[in-house]
């Protein structure tokens, strides 16, 4: 399985478990990586497929699909969010 696959994975089974987004600490961890840059590698290649949505903040990795089809939810994630 391709590691951005397995960050997708991970940001949708600890989001749905958590009810928050994980933070790159925590993606390392889960997936495996020796380092936070390797995340923050595959997090800015899920970004420009559009896989992801970040905000500037810790926990702020969101699933694309999720804030497009559930904005009720992500502005409850995100305080301020116009």
């Amino acid at each position: 399985m391709e590691s951005g696959d397995k960050i997708l994975r991970f940001l949708r089974s600890y989001t749905e478990k958590h009810r928050r987004p994980p933070t790159v600490r925590e993606i390392q961890r889960a997936v495996g990586f020796k380092s936070p840059r390797a995340v923050s590698y595959f997090l800015d290649k899920l970004e420009k497929a559009r896989r992801i949505v970040r905000r500037g903040r810790s926990r702020g990795i969101f699933l694309a699909g999720a804030a497009m089809s559930r904005p009720e939810q992500l502005k409850a994630l995100i305080p301020n969010l116009t």
